[in-house]
């Protein structure tokens, strides 16, 4: 826990909002009301929670902001650690699986990322934990017949939340209810039954009420946005079979390689093993949460209502992953120990995902302090620095000089200009060449001397040679992390 605190906390403050986060933030410091007329893709419940962050003193946006995908990341380590305790009754699996989680680069980049899909982990722990926990580890009731309160409470609180707070947490809570209702509620008893019957019905509400104020409007946004074209289906009437499969295929390949990178090829086996071997009654429980939730996304992308790209989207299907790929370990140490011991088969497993979390870790600080020139998206922070150079240019630049921002600069642009470079042109984010088409319109405007500011990448190659193609010299006036300022002048003739 304190690698994983460590991980998710250093320089928080000083990752500033770039273009995935600027938009949320700016949503954020709406009235709730015109963000739901804004219908764009995020939770309302987040947002709403944000703006009560964003409230407390003393902190930076850059913090405030984040502090509830920060928390949530952070609560469900020791989450993950009792789901498996409880699922497997082994304490080196659990072990295995919160070192696991603690060093994995997709759980650091969301636990300081001002979005909802950290959100969507916490509930995929967190409402299986919570499901094994009214009914016992064998499918029966637990002994007082009502369950514990505290259970109870938490259940239907989160239960309440969920669909306010994560789109992704739908799928792991319909494969928990389903479980719940199919196998373990025919043999509860009474008290117990009416507790799982009154969570459904508040998930459902629950859910229902979302929808109508603001997923309803929010599910085709999707449709607009030229980078996910290729994750929609836009289907005519019931799915083919190739595109059945092809759903299936990006599910798996999307998620494990978002997950674990290139090191996804020796994870798999370990995964199958785990789930083979898994001690205990409850190995088909977790294997219908993986599969089940999977089942669950694949219909929704099907029906165009979920996207099936960008691993980050399916951040939900982490907790099953990550409990067969630690149970893989524990299984494989003990066919070795006839040759290296009990408890140096034992060592061996815990060592390699020590050994693993604290390089993911380490990977993950030291970037914050020596960022690569190359960006690795929802790996490890993008740090572009906007708001110096908003600063800068406000102060240098002459007035009436004409001022371009570029696409990828225009979201923290909002967000951070408040009310400087008032006059300035933003491109919007389009395809490059709307972009380029944009960005020459502007050129023909600009009668001696302009400026441009934009982020290294991928905006400097792309407008460079336009720029130059139109008759302009460049010089660069300012940088920070990851941007640029130029000063432009037209070539005399």
């Amino acid at each position: 826990m304190g690698v994983a605190l460590l991980a998710r906390t250093a320089f928080l403050g000083s990752k500033p909002f770039w273009r995935d986060e600027a938009w949320v933030a700016t949503l954020a410091g709406m009235p709730l009301r015109e963000a739901i007329e804004r219908h764009l893709p995020v939770p309302i419940g987040f947002v709403a929670l944000t703006k009560l962050t964003a409230w407390l003193p003393g902190l930076p946006p850059e913090v405030s902001y984040r502090l509830l995908p920060l928390i949530c990341g952070v609560a469900a380590l020791p989450l993950l650690y009792q789901l498996a305790y409880r699922l497997s009754g082994s304490r080196l699996i659990a072990v295995n699986a919160l070192w696991l989680a603690a060093g994995l680069p997709a759980l650091i980049y969301y636990s300081r990322e001002l979005k909802s899909y950290e959100i969507d982990f916490l509930f995929a722990v967190l409402v299986p934990l919570l499901t094994l926990r009214l009914f016992d580890r064998h499918g029966a009731v637990e002994k007082n017949g009502s369950g514990r309160p505290v259970t109870i409470i938490s259940l239907l609180a989160a239960l309440t939340a969920a669909p306010w707070l994560s789109f992704g947490s739908l799928f792991p809570i319909i494969a928990a209810l389903t479980w719940g209702w199919l196998a373990l509620w025919p043999r509860a008893t009474r008290p117990t039954q009416c507790w799982w019957l009154l969570a459904t019905l508040a998930y459902g509400a629950a859910f229902g009420a979302a929808y109508f104020v603001a997923v309803q409007a929010q599910v085709n946004f999707a449709d607009d946005l030229h980078s996910w074209k290729r994750a929609l289906f836009s289907l005519q009437g019931l799915p083919t079979g190739t595109e059945v499969t092809r759903a299936v295929s990006q599910y798996f390949r999307e998620s494990l390689t978002y997950l674990f990178q290139s090191a996804w090829r020796a994870v798999v086996p370990f995964m199958l093993i785990g789930a083979w071997w898994w001690p205990g009654p409850q190995r088909s429980f977790l294997c219908w949460l993986c599969f089940g939730s999977a089942a669950a996304a694949i219909v929704a992308a099907l029906a165009d209502h979920y996207l099936l790209v960008q691993g980050r989207f399916l951040l939900f299907a982490a907790p099953p992953y990550l409990l067969f790929a630690a149970a893989g370990l524990v299984q494989v140490g003990r066919w070795l120990e006839p040759w290296l011991g009990g408890t140096a088969s034992q060592r061996l497993g815990v060592g390699i995902v020590m050994f693993g979390a604290l390089y993911g870790s380490g990977a993950a600080v030291l970037h914050r302090l020596k960022p690569s020139p190359k960006i690795s998206y929802f790996i490890y922070d993008v740090l572009q620095d906007v708001e110096p150079l908003i600063a800068h240019a406000a102060s240098v630049m002459p007035t009436g000089e004409p001022v371009l921002i570029s696409s990828s600069a225009g979201r923290p642009f909002r967000f951070y200009a408040r009310g400087r470079l008032a006059a300035a042109t933003v491109l919007r984010e389009e395809e490059a060449s709307q972009i380029l088409a944009s960005f020459r319109r502007w050129l023909t405007a600009v009668e001696r001397h302009g400026w441009v500011l934009l982020v290294r990448e991928p905006d400097e190659k792309l407008l460079r040679k336009p720029l130059e193609d139109a008759g302009f010299d460049y010089r660069q006036v300012s940088s920070a992390r990851g941007t640029l300022l130029w000063k432009i002048t037209r070539r005399q003739h």
